[in-house]
Order: C-alpha cells, then structure tokens, then sequence
C-alpha cells in the first residue's frame, strides 16, 4: 500500500515537473494582424428638442442626491460636457447661445457656441484655468464648485 501510494506521489511530481518545463516565459510578441473592415453603421435616433424644464430639474435632483457614479455616467458627463447637443440627440440650435455675445475675444461661432468646455475649459476653470489665455479665452467664469456652492433653483436659473 506504502510502495503504492508513494508510486502515485512520484507520478504526480512526474507530472508537475513536465507540466511546469512546458510553460516557459511569454515569447516575443508576433506581428499585428490588419484591420477589419467597419462594421454596420447603427440606425440613426430621431432629432429631439432642447431638455425640458423638468428633464433638467430631474438631472439636477439626481446629481445632488449623490447617486453613485458609474464609469459609464462618468463618461457620458464628458461626452454632455463637450458636445451635448450631439449626445443628447436634439436639434443643434441656430445661431449664437444667448451669453455668447458678452464676450468678444474668442471668435467662434454657431453650435461652438453652446459646448460647456468652450465657456469653462477642459478644466472646468473659465477664465481662471487653461481658457484664461489664447483662442478659446471668453472671460466666462468656471463651473468647478458650481454643484458643490449653488442650489438646485440657482443652477436651474443659469441653465
């Protein structure tokens, strides 16, 4: 029974000992395969309109409830941030966001005119961060502690 067990127990280190000579470290890695072709191009959504009074207060509710943000929520705030009429699916406005005309040192015209990061930076910092100076300078102030300092109506009031 001994010369048995031990005969299964030389077996099995046999095995561990092939097993463990067979996978050696990673090779070099081999040349990258081509690009496929683009897939199928989704249907496109139906035009919308500007977010309702109450669609707005509804978002708003959400993020000062402070629900929990999700890579994904994370993700879509910056797509909303830089392009929100694309993101949001409405009709891109016509001429000039309203509050575009109190400033006259940057250029830019039309839908430009309505991304958040246009008025506030990359940085969120307006005129205090990276858009102080240069081609996209408005002189508009930023929106970094906007939640953190305004209410719910006042933020409301400014949209």
């Amino acid at each position: 029974m001994i010369k048995r067990l031990m005969g299964m127990m030389a077996l099995v280190v046999a095995v561990g000992l092939i097993a463990a000579a067979c996978t050696g470290g990673e090779g070099a890695t081999g040349a990258k395969g081509e690009k496929g072709d683009p897939g199928e191009r989704g249907a496109q959504g139906l035009p919308g309109g500007s977010p309702s009074d109450s669609e707005l207060s509804a978002l708003i509710d959400q993020a000062l409830a402070g629900t929990p943000a999700t890579a994904e929520s994370i993700a879509k705030g910056g797509r909303l941030y830089d392009k929100w009429v694309k993101e949001a699916g409405v009709t891109q406005p016509g001429g000039d966001q309203t509050l575009w005309a109190l400033q006259t040192s940057n250029v830019r015209t039309g839908v430009d005119t309505y991304r958040c990061k246009e008025c506030h930076g990359w940085d969120y910092k307006g005129i205090g961060g990276a858009y102080s100076k240069g081609s996209h300078k408005t002189g508009f102030p930023g929106v970094i502690k906007a939640s953190a300092t305004m209410s719910k109506d006042e933020l409301m009031g400014v949209m």
